[in-house]
């Protein structure tokens, strides 16, 4: 079961692991792993369902926006109105989008809304992340790869390994120039 493996691996290194949960069933599960946050992607945005029971467990909740209208965004943070931690991510929904898709003035919109603010980025370029965390993001989502002409629909859209990690050395020396 690769969710069970990924999850032990992730506690081996000490690292936080989570995942976007697409029905309410699951929650539990998660539940019983000891998961420490959850995600809402952006097709589940709009499930209310989905949206309660999650809220349900108290925990900090990512909250990916993508086609959501403004209504759909109402309605979720009202399911969420006492989830004391929630993060809303700027999201392009196309796979992969391009960078002249991104539009930061509509990430930092998000602020509007009174909780923290990121960027989902499904666009292999680590250009969008650094602009997202020099205008205050607080997540940066990429999906990676081991090789984009692997088969799988995330491929292209993906950044591969040693990109990431550029991208991570680049954020941590702006964390590092700022504080």
């Amino acid at each position: 079961y690769i969710f069970r493996d990924l999850w032990n691996f992730s506690r081996s290194k000490d690292l936080e692991i989570f995942w976007s949960v697409f029905n309410p069933a699951y929650v539990q599960t998660l539940e019983n792993w000891g998961v420490k946050r959850y995600k809402i992607a952006s097709r589940s945005v709009k499930d209310l369902d989905l949206v309660k029971s999650i809220a349900d467990t108290g925990k900090p909740v990512i909250m990916s926006l993508g086609s959501s209208s403004t209504t759909q965004i109402e309605d979720a943070l009202n399911v969420l109105k006492n989830t004391k931690d929630i993060t809303l991510l700027y999201c392009i929904a196309k796979y992969p989008a391009q960078v002249k898709d991104f539009h930061m003035d509509q990430m930092l919109r998000l602020k509007e809304w009174g909780h923290s603010y990121g960027i989902s980025v499904h666009c292999p370029d680590i250009g969008v992340g650094i602009a997202a965390k020099s205008l205050g993001a607080s997540v940066i989502e990429y999906h990676t790869t081991m090789g984009r002409k692997l088969w799988g629909c995330d491929q292209t859209s993906s950044l591969e390994y040693a990109e990431l990690k550029t991208l991570v050395s680049i954020i941590r020396t702006m964390e590092a120039l700022c504080s």
